[in-house]
């Protein structure tokens, strides 16, 4: 109880950090997973569009590119912390006793 706001925003960003690397690792994996899936055997959509009058392939794949990690990793990260600091803005607007024990009741 005797923990001040500082802390208690900065504690919040930490665990906001490893549960976003968490997060962006495991959703890059799977991300890139399904991406080499279709770079391998692509997406055959020749059916859908035997009328189609513009020239484009039946069959659509992905490309993995280093840029790819990049662009799912980063914005995971950034968009847990940005989340919890503007979350956290809410800790500096109450008391530290009022703000525990509204997180007790949820």
């Amino acid at each position: 109880m005797g923990e001040e706001k500082g802390h208690i925003y900065r504690s919040m960003i930490a665990e906001s950090l490893f549960v976003g690397i968490a997060g962006s690792v495991i959703g890059v994996a799977a991300g890139i997973a399904l991406s080499y899936m279709l770079q391998q055997k692509g997406l055959d959509l020749s059916g859908a569009m035997q009328n189609a009058t513009m020239l484009m392939p039946g069959v659509f794949r992905t490309r993995i590119t280093p840029e790819a990690w990049y662009i799912g990793f980063i914005p995971g990260i950034l968009a847990t912390l940005i989340g919890t600091m503007l979350s956290g803005i809410g800790i500096y607007r109450r008391q530290t006793a009022r703000l525990f024990k509204e997180l007790q009741l949820q």
